[in-house]
């Protein structure tokens, strides 16, 4: 399962720093982690909200299939359009928020991407990718994109959801 996850979050955290080398992605994390201490505003983070398997046309009890619910989310402030004036708008908070999505959009195409052995290099703390043998590919949803604003402080809470489509391992007996 984890594979599956590993390997959405890097695709989609590279084609983003394709687009736009200076974004800053937080990590993956599980939803109940979220929010850290500290949350960098205009951050990506890709929050993992839990599996449900798929329904009986193609289920297997050996080798299920799970869908993977995923949000990537992020925050964004804005700047105030004068000094000590604050309003709702907050100035280019605007422009912040549909930069991401469209950074987003970009990451998550074309939809699909192959499932990779990710791991962890105890000496560096590095991830060190290997492929799958046999090569094995994961598809996700169209990405939903929805925005929550608190109107007192103009903070914008940007979620982007799609769901990741995984065959797992054989169960053993």
């Amino acid at each position: 399962m984890i594979e599956a996850l590993d390997s959405h979050y890097l695709f989609v955290k590279n084609r983003i720093q394709t687009l736009n080398p200076q974004r800053k992605l937080g990590g993956i994390m599980d939803a109940m982690d979220w929010p850290t201490q500290v949350v960098d505003f205009e951050t990506i983070y890709c929050l993992t909200l839990g599996e449900v398997p798929i329904d009986k046309v193609g289920a297997s009890a050996a080798i299920p299939i799970l869908h993977h619910t995923v949000q990537w989310t992020w925050l964004i402030l804005g700047t105030n359009p004068q000094a000590g004036l604050q309003i709702r708008s907050r100035g280019d908070r605007y422009r912040k928020h549909y930069q991401i999505v469209k950074e987003i959009l970009n990451g998550t195409y074309p939809r699909f991407c192959e499932k990779l052995q990710v791991t962890s290099d105890p000496a560096t703390g590095n991830l060190v990718t290997a492929h799958m043998n046999p090569i094995e590919y994961i598809t996700w949803t169209p990405v939903s994109i929805s925005k929550k604003v608190d109107k007192a402080s103009g903070l914008l809470y940007g979620i982007a959801t799609v769901r990741i489509t995984n065959m797992t391992d054989l169960i053993a007996a």
